[in-house]
């Protein structure tokens, strides 16, 4: 059997190692040349929640990343997951902090529930507002996004994958022979293929009725003043909810290249090939002023990066064969939370192309529950 992979970020390229290491003769073809700053997958660390209030469904998912990517840092012999835990921080009501936990009655999930005189006792960096209270996830972590794709690459290459970057496919198509890719410059055969395009998805599918918008975002480094306080010792990943809109933000700890600051959700409707790469002063200005609001320090932006959510209407994944052809695989998109189950998602790929089947419930996640959403 051989297998084409279009895409190679994160579903892409753990796609390409999971069936390369199987011994399956597999081609991956990206526009760019991967880790890049293009895409969805880049500016050096993402979360990894485990308690997880968008759906029971993924949490399954979620225990088994966990040991896919510890597997992988053992592989890399490098600390690709960092197990600093999760802070949830919201009003007591609020669904950040009563989602997580209801997640826990139905899975076995190490947790610590923080009232608000206990967070900002234990977390002097941290100034939460008088009504917020915390959830503290011990499982989950700080994932080093560049190292992942780079080791997923790389080991692909070394098992036997072949990989044509810095090349743009223009449309494939079924035929008596199996699967036909053509790019700007070639053709390539197989007899499955896996699309994991991302923002790029409705490029070379047609996706209705299933809608997708692509979000830009923005995301930044603080040079804060008082760094211990701020590092992976003393201070775990934080996310918040807060104000009468329930607007979020997530925080990740300084390992070296600042103080990671940026809003989930709520940036404009773009197209992958016209992003605005420019970050606004406004946008600085926002969130040094987020910053300044829940934080007790000082601190200035340093860094900016944009990059993209690809969202679907319901903000689940898509993980399905196109329309009913099981020799064609749809890994994307992932509505800006999908890099933590990257590691999965590829042994979900490399089940479903070999077999046809996945140990896993994937009902969410497919056509015909998008079709039903909308």
């Amino acid at each position: 059997m051989k297998v084409i992979v279009i895409g190679l970020g994160a579903m892409g390229s753990s796609a390409l190692y999971n069936l390369s290491k199987r011994g399956v003769e597999v081609i991956g073809i990206d526009r760019f040349s991967p880790p890049h700053q293009f895409g969805s997958t880049h500016g050096d660390t993402r979360v990894f929640r485990v308690a997880y209030k968008e759906g029971i469904d993924y949490v399954p998912l979620l225990i088994r990343a966990k040991e896919l990517w510890y597997e992988l840092s053992q592989e890399r012999e490098r600390d690709i997951f960092l197990n600093t835990g999760v802070l949830y921080i919201a009003n007591h009501e609020n669904d950040s902090v009563a989602g997580p936990l209801e997640v826990t009655k139905s899975y076995d999930i190490d947790y610590e529930q923080l009232s608000h005189e206990e967070l900002v006792y234990r977390y002097p960096a941290l100034r939460p507002d008088q009504d917020m209270v915390g959830f503290f996830d011990k499982e989950g972590g700080i994932l080093k996004v560049e190292d992942c794709v780079e080791s997923y690459l790389e080991f692909s290459r070394n098992y036997g994958a072949k990989l044509i970057l810095n090349e743009t496919v223009l449309s494939w198509k079924t035929s008596n022979n199996g699967i036909e890719v053509i790019t700007e410059s070639d053709r390539f055969f197989a007899d499955k293929l896996i699309v994991s395009a991302g923002a790029w998805l409705t490029e070379l599918i047609d996706l209705n009725p299933v809608n997708l918008s692509i979000e830009r975002q923005v995301n930044h480094w603080i040079d804060v003043k008082a760094k211990t306080q701020f590092s992976v010792s003393e201070l775990p990943v934080t996310t918040w909810e807060y104000g009468l809109e329930n607007r979020s933000f997530y925080t990740i700890p300084d390992l070296g290249q600042g103080f990671k600051i940026s809003r989930h959700h709520g940036g404009e409707i773009t197209n992958p090939n016209d992003v605005d790469r420019n970050v606004k002063n406004d946008e600085i200005e926002d969130i040094q002023q987020l910053f300044e609001s829940f934080f007790e320090a000082s601190g200035v932006v340093e860094n900016s990066k944009t990059c993209l959510y690809t969202n679907t209407d319901s903000q689940d994944f898509l993980i399905d064969f196109y329309r009913g052809n099981d020799n064609v695989l749809i890994l994307s998109p992932c509505s800006g939370h999908g890099f933590k189950f990257a590691s999965v998602v590829g042994e979900v790929a490399a089940d479903l192309i070999e077999t046809g089947k996945s140990k896993f419930n994937l009902t969410n996640f497919s056509f015909e529950k998008h079709k039903k959403f909308n």
